[in-house]
């Protein structure tokens, strides 16, 4: 799969985004209204607006692209890999991994209802998609879970806040994408623009805040998400310069 640089297109008309990411637009609405089986390479290509070639530039394989719609799921699971181990409180724990998963969903090139509806109707073509779900699901019990014992978190229903929390954020996709739409002046229902960045870190910030025992906790957790993000900029960083 290449993914950088860029290639000739059939349709001169202005990209949302990135090839890459248009191809994988087109290609999960494809998905859904025909079938993974049924959907041809060509079909994509005209759909994103790519000449058959260039879409091979991007992908070798429609299964490829396939796996490309699994982010939804894969990104923010190694993210909560990656971190959950570490010292830090099941709430910084669980701040961390909102912020990560809104602000991905929100910048994603796949709408993750419709790759969700999809996955429900061609499960066959999801399992590893489904597999991925279930362990961030699980990730985030074990959290609320941890929470609760420490008696950082209320007493609540573990699977059904789950559930709650992970489903909110993809909501908060839906119109994100669409503020488009809403711009003040321009629209009945108007609201201002707001940047990924910031929805993750307010939905975040109101998620953890309505499960906190102690509700005061949250300035103290932001605080140390912040030394966290200070400290994985300046790793960052080095890795970057020349040694």
């Amino acid at each position: 799969m290449r993914s950088a640089g860029g290639r000739p297109r059939s349709n001169p008309r202005p990209l949302d985004g990135t090839a890459h990411d248009e191809i994988l637009r087109a290609a999960t609405t494809l998905f859904a209204e025909k079938g993974f089986a049924s959907t041809t390479m060509s079909e994509i290509a005209a759909a994103a607006g790519l000449k058959q070639s260039s879409l091979y530039y991007y992908f070798n394989r429609k299964e490829q692209i396939l796996q490309a719609t699994f982010t939804v799921n894969r990104a923010p699971l190694e993210f909560i890999q990656r971190i959950g181990t570490g010292d830090d409180s099941p709430g910084v724990k669980l701040y961390r991994l909102l912020r990560f998963d809104t602000e991905q969903l929100c910048t994603a090139p796949c709408d993750v209802n419709e790759v969700e509806r999809l996955a429900s109707v061609q499960p066959d073509q999801f399992d590893e998609f489904w597999v991925d779900r279930q362990a961030l699901h699980d990730w985030v019990e074990r959290l609320l879970a941890e929470g609760i014992d420490a008696s950082q978190f209320i007493d609540l229903v573990v699977p059904l806040t789950a559930l709650s929390l992970l489903s909110g954020d993809e909501g908060l996709q839906n119109w994100f994408r669409d503020q488009h739409n809403h711009r003040p002046g321009r629209a009945v229902f108007a609201f201002p623009a707001y940047d990924a960045a910031t929805v993750a870190r307010h939905y975040a910030a109101c998620s953890l805040r309505s499960i906190l025992r102690r509700p005061s906790d949250l300035v103290r957790i932001e605080r140390r998400v912040a030394v966290l993000d200070a400290e994985e900029a300046e790793d960052a960083e080095g890795a970057d310069e020349p040694t």
